[in-house]
């Protein structure tokens, strides 16, 4: 750092970014994006028993959003974790180390959450599902408006914000797999217009088609035009068992 001042000013800038993050949305998400800037989670991996570390540093994260719950400010949550490590107790469940094994087993995680993280396998059952605007609600560089009149530039501002937000978490979500992603897809109601809220869903809008409101079909034909047999199929999803 005393040598690069381009290095100096991107290091700076990061700690004053998780701080803001620390503050707005708590310490795990932030340790998070840290683990995302530096890519701890893939340099640790490739480390011997870099597996139980990255496991071990997860579930201090956990335990300190928690924990933030619970005592008041950030200095408060650094006293919590300074008085644990120094009297550390092995029978609160808390404490306990968690298994290597636990890796390998199903984890149900936000796309928030993922972000930065990978997983060996992915699946997205609801991804093609998204929550329209209920409100005239959207940011400006002034701050928040809510607009209670409910004219129709605020719904459609408010609905532009939200279509940018859920296109973000759709690039999150299909990033996250090294193997292979499943999408759980269906022309649902909550892809057509609803309320006041005419943007479409994050699938609809990438897939858009005048002619033909059925997202299967549009989504079949993006694939035989543009991807590789080999690396994108669409199949029926098995059937339900009858249940007496």
């Amino acid at each position: 750092l005393n040598d690069d001042e381009t290095e100096w000013e991107r290091t700076v800038e990061r700690i004053q970014a998780a701080a803001t993050i620390w503050h707005q949305r708590g310490i795990l998400p932030m340790l998070r994006q840290w683990l995302f800037w530096y890519q701890i989670p893939e340099r640790l991996l490739g480390q011997p028993e870099g597996d139980r570390v990255l496991t071990d540093v997860l579930h201090l994260g956990e335990l300190l959003q928690t924990a933030s719950n619970q005592v008041n400010g950030e200095h408060a949550l650094l006293r919590w974790l300074l008085e644990r490590c120094q009297n550390p107790n092995g029978d609160a469940e808390e404490q306990q180390l968690r298994l290597d094994s636990e890796r390998q087993r199903v984890q149900i995680v936000t796309i928030h959450k993922s972000k930065g993280l990978q997983y060996g396998l992915v699946l997205l059952p609801f991804i093609c599902a998204y929550r329209a605007n209920d409100v005239a609600r959207y940011h400006t560089d002034t701050g928040v408006i809510w607009d209670l009149t409910g004219k129709p530039d605020s719904w459609e501002k408010a609905a532009q914000e939200r279509l940018a937000e859920d296109l973000r978490l759709l690039y999150v979500a299909l990033t996250r797999g090294i193997y292979v992603t499943w999408l759980g897809l269906a022309d649902l109601k909550s892809n057509k217009k609803k309320g006041k809220d005419e943007s479409p869903s994050a699938l609809d809008y990438l897939f858009y088609d005048e002619n033909d409101a059925s997202l299967m079909r549009r989504m079949q034909r993006w694939i035989q035009k543009h991807a590789k047999p080999d690396e994108v199929s669409l199949v029926d999803a098995l059937p339900f068992p009858d249940i007496p």
